[in-house]
């Protein structure tokens, strides 16, 4: 447990809450909105949760609550129940010193309760499950006909479009766990940007996205879950897919973060700045090369992580 509360100033706490109330209003702009809900205004909760005690956590806490409500005038408790349980689960492991990987997880599980609660409140506002499913019915039809219309403009076969939206909609678990992760690492790994400045000791067990890699028990995990998933049928298939899904995308990851270690240590800052971009703007056209990597780097260790003297 990190002992920083008393001697923490005042007047960084009053900054904080002034940033988090800018961040709450600033979360009702349309085209911001996402960054700020899922990244910013959890990395600032965060922090405050880690830096603070309860008294001020539950403050601010308070002022992601109210703040929209003031701007909006009316209840609006979207941007509460979406930034708190997953600012609350990573500093929860934060605070217990835990690794990257259970933080992460500790923020996918805050997100899990956020989507619980969202859609509680969602019931109420409804009027009951019923009206709110019709509701949802409702968006998804919506959905479906501008699919349709986008399938008609690019003269796409209905067939095809069909067998499209069914994928789609098997794979839902697995995007949504993979776009949890990415959030709950970004929001992560901006909130210890900042604790590093202010030299918390939590920092020293952080571990840099370059060196960010797969077990080998992972990579055989893939094998196995794929070979089983082709002789599988029905929901049980499915779940294996999604799982196999979520943990390719891991090493998607790990990937990129290979690619990303290397191109750190080379000396002419220009030239890393220009393949960054160049990674970048291809990471969509070269996501199964940095998957293959990964999946090569769990093997062999590439990066030759940890096979150095442990530091004491």
């Amino acid at each position: 447990m990190m002992n920083m509360e008393n001697n923490t100033p005042q007047k960084e706490y009053w900054i904080c809450m002034l940033l988090l109330v800018v961040l709450a209003v600033a979360s009702i702009l349309p085209v911001l909105s996402g960054i700020i809900l899922y990244i910013a205004l959890p990395a600032c909760l965060a922090y405050v949760f880690v830096r603070f005690d309860w008294r001020y956590s539950a403050g601010a806490a308070a002022a992601v609550l109210l703040a929209p409500m003031l701007v909006t005038l009316h209840p609006d408790l979207s941007v509460f129940l979406i930034c708190v349980p997953l600012a609350a689960g990573l500093a929860l492991a934060m605070r217990k010193r835990k690794g990257m990987l259970f933080t992460v997880s500790a923020g996918v599980a805050g997100e899990l309760v956020s989507v619980l609660l969202l859609y509680l409140a969602g019931v109420a506002a409804a009027g009951g499950a019923e009206a709110f499913h019709a509701q949802i019915g409702g968006y998804w039809s919506q959905i479906q006909a501008t699919m349709d219309e986008m399938l008609a403009a690019y003269q796409i076969p209905s067939e095809l479009g069909t067998a499209y939206q069914q994928m789609f909609l098997s794979l839902v678990p697995a995007i949504v766990v993979c776009m949890g992760a990415a959030f709950s690492y970004l929001a992560f790994y901006f909130c210890n940007l900042v604790l590093k400045r202010r030299d918390v000791s939590y920092v020293g067990i952080y571990r840099p996205f370059s060196e960010i890699k797969a077990d080998k028990s992972c990579v055989i995990a893939v094998i196995v879950f794929f070979v089983i998933s082709l002789f599988a049928s029905g929901i049980f298939a499915r779940a294996l897919v999604n799982l196999v899904v979520i943990l390719a995308f891991f090493l998607f990851v790990c990937g990129f973060s290979t690619a990303c270690f290397f191109v750190k240590r080379i000396r002419s800052k220009p030239l890393r700045i220009v393949i960054f971009i160049i990674l970048f703007m291809t990471i969509f056209m070269t996501s199964y090369l940095f998957m293959f990597v990964g999946f090569m780097d769990g093997f062999i260790n590439i990066r030759r992580i940890g096979q150095g003297p442990k530091p004491e």
